[in-house]
């Protein structure tokens, strides 16, 4: 008697199974290899293509190769399926149960059980063997759902794990950056400027401050304003303009000063102007005249 274990095929279930439509010709029949091949080798098939190639003799293209493998779950370095494994869990078990009725092998004492006599069989036996592979089938269906529900329940828990971790990960991440940019920020430095420096900027704005006295001031201070460094030199030009330099426009007698743009006085451009004006103003009436 063999010792290898069958199994009970259904064409109309393969044949209705939506494995069935979505495969080509070739690879419903090397699906069928792979389910006989589990069969017999305890529910596994290696996943090395070559092995199953010098087996059937013939040459296994990648894409058939990966549209079968796909229908079935990877182990290891072996291929298994769900369906398979409880066939052939339930067939070990009916043939333990079929081994319980007789004596043990090699215990001369035990007596034999009597076989017990065959229940009476059913009316229609072909109709209730088909009633049991209905049956069958539906509860090999339930058993996928279900096990099609526990793994959604599995990914659905490790998708929501992975979203809380990235989003800690994410906060801590800007917190240390924020933390970093802060630490990071550098600090303005003052720069002493030259004369040349305090000379240009102090023509660019037109003002009257001396740029040697300026900084002399503050050479002999140490660039200090008050008690405290010098920040920005402009800014103190700019000061020197509004509180020291305004004030001189009026002479020791109260008398206000003439102010200067460059090297003339305003008064001597504004003279200047008018009487520029007045000659244009003369010319152009004499050519009035000459032409009526």
């Amino acid at each position: 008697m063999s010792t290898k274990l069958g199994f009970t095929f259904y064409p109309k279930d393969w044949w209705t199974s939506e494995t069935y439509f979505t495969l080509t010709l070739t690879q419903r029949y090397l699906f069928l290899e792979c389910l006989f091949i589990m069969y017999s080798n305890n529910g596994y098939l290696s996943n090395n293509k070559d092995l199953l190639q010098n087996r059937l003799r013939t040459e296994i293209t990648n894409s058939d190769w990966e549209a079968v493998t796909k229908e079935f779950l990877l182990e290891g370095k072996n291929f298994t399926s769900t369906s398979v494994n409880k066939r052939l869990k339930r067939a070990i078990s009916n043939r333990e149960n079929g081994k319980k009725g007789g004596a043990p092998k090699g215990n001369n004492n035990a007596t034999k059980q009597p076989n017990q006599p065959k229940k009476t069989t059913q009316n229609n036996p072909p109709l209730e063997r088909e009633r049991e592979r209905e049956r069958e089938s539906k509860r090999e269906i339930e058993d996928n759902i279900l096990l099609e529900k526990e793994l959604k329940n599995k990914t659905t828990k490790i998708e929501n794990i992975d979203e809380v971790v990235f989003e800690e990960v994410n906060s801590t991440d800007l917190k240390s950056e924020e933390i970093s940019q802060k630490k990071v920020a550098p600090k303005k430095r003052f720069s002493k400027p030259t004369i040349v420096e305090i000379r240009e900027y102090c023509f660019e704005r037109n003002n009257q401050v001396n740029p040697e006295k300026f900084f002399d001031h503050y050479e002999s201070n140490g660039w200090m304003v008050g008690k405290t460094k010098m920040k920005d030199w402009k800014a103190a030009i700019r000061t020197w303009e509004k509180n020291t330099f305004n004030n001189q426009n009026q002479n020791k007698n109260g008398q206000q000063q003439e102010r200067f743009i460059g090297r003339q006085s305003i008064d001597t451009i504004q003279h200047n102007a008018t009487v520029g004006y007045e000659a244009t103003e003369r010319v152009r009436k004499q050519m009035l005249n000459n032409s009526d």
